[in-house]
């Protein structure tokens, strides 16, 4: 057996030594991924491939997982070379873990190839384009050599549904994870010496409403509420300085940079409220940081990103905003801000709210139960799919198809 996965990008390499080392992970899923592969490179050939790096890369690391870093600048557009670099390495057993139709294409004609996709992808319907392009997409993941389309949480596998991909081949999927037992939080003793803070994190770009954020704490400002606003992850921080500087609040708008992913719930039970904004253009799966934001009890002003449909209730586990809107997250803010009541409820219904959102699937079960084939993991897999009612409390919440 020669089972590769395929990345669209990342460093798993990098990862694997920093773990070894004993460093943290940078991603949460990393440290789950080397345990697997580690185990699995003890009876099987393993290759993780990514597809997007700067150079072209391969080696064998010491447990004996072959890592190859195409060195493609744009796999997309370089769609023939990628797929000629998947094809030399012969799998027995493919795992495409993004959207990567190339490849899932070529393995769709390969009579010898078993193939899953494993998705963290949400599927909009909004132009004729995008609904020309699910068509497509939905034709691909239903053709029979594509055994099983597992997607992140309910909400994204959902969508893949609501674009035609049969329900049956619809495997809803989580990472490993467990409540953490934390208080729930009491209203903050906040004064002017001791301001409101407002914790994000992310990819740092306009789509995932970072400017909506700074936004809202200009609003708050004006009303005379003094909100920090802190800003973890990369991306176009200077774009965003500007904004705050154009506001006359930079003082008031800290960028953390990149920060390890064990510090991440500690940071958000750090602040008194976490922002979850993105916008509706951005392709969500099933972001983590709502969990951890559930984990660290901290109150979450989130978007209405129909990814984050029924998994967050308005002023029982969230304050919901219409995304795109600052002004709606100072109001979200200032009703915390303004009442204690509200506060501590929200904190206190964060446990319901995470344990409402797991699914039974993890990232480990995906690949024993496919490698292995027996009759009793097929049908395990068949009553896990999105079709099996396991899930219909979940679907209940979201909009019909």
């Amino acid at each position: 057996m020669h089972f590769m996965l395929v990345l669209y990008a990342g460093d798993y390499r990098n990862a694997w030594y920093r773990i070894q080392a004993g460093k943290p992970s940078t991603w949460h899923g990393h440290s789950f991924m080397v345990e697997r592969f580690t185990e699995m490179s003890k009876h099987h050939q393993v290759t993780v491939f990514t597809c997007k790096s700067e150079i072209a890369h391969e080696e064998t690391l010491p447990d004996g997982c072959r890592v190859i870093e195409a060195g493609l600048a744009d796999p997309v557009k370089q769609h023939r070379e990628l797929v000629a670099k998947v094809a030399a390495q012969k799998p027995t057993h493919l795992m495409v873990r993004a959207p990567m139709m190339s490849i899932l294409r070529w393995a769709s004609h390969q009579k010898d190839l078993r193939t899953i996709a494993a998705l963290a992808n949400s599927y909009h319907q909004n132009t004729w384009r995008e609904r020309l392009k699910n068509w497509r997409t939905a034709q691909l993941f239903n053709h029979p050599q594509i055994e099983w389309v597992f997607n992140h949480n309910i909400n994204s596998s959902y969508s893949l549904q609501k674009i035609g991909v049969n329900p049956a081949k619809i495997i809803p999927w989580d990472w490993p994870q467990t409540w953490s037992n934390r208080e729930s939080k009491p209203f903050p003793p906040c004064s002017e010496t001791q301001p409101w803070t407002m914790f994000y994190v992310g990819s740092v770009i306009p789509e995932k409403g970072v400017g909506d954020g700074i936004n809202a704490v200009a609003k708050l400002r004006q009303a005379g509420i003094n909100l920090q606003f802190k800003i973890a992850g990369k991306g176009n921080l200077d774009l965003f300085k500007q904004q705050a500087a154009s506001l006359g609040i930079s003082d008031a708008v800290t960028f953390l940079g990149l920060i390890p992913n064990f510090e991440v719930i500690d940071a958000m039970a750090a602040a008194d409220l976490v922002l979850i904004s993105s916008r509706h253009n951005y392709p969500e799966g099933f972001p983590f940081t709502i969990n951890q934001a559930l984990l660290s009890r901290t109150p979450i002003i989130a978007s209405d990103h129909p990814m984050f449909e029924g998994i967050l209730q308005h002023r029982e586990s969230a304050m919901i905003f219409p995304a795109g809107d600052g002004e709606a997250i100072a109001r979200c803010a200032q009703a915390l801000i303004t009442s204690p009541s509200l506060y501590t409820s929200l904190s206190q219904n964060s446990q319901a709210a995470w344990e409402f959102l797991q699914v039974p699937v993890r990232w480990g079960d995906v690949i024993e139960r496919w490698l292995a084939d027996s009759p009793g993991d097929r049908q395990w897999l068949a009553d896990h799919s999105l079709q099996s009612g396991r899930y219909q409390a979940r679907i209940a919440r979201l909009s019909p198809l």
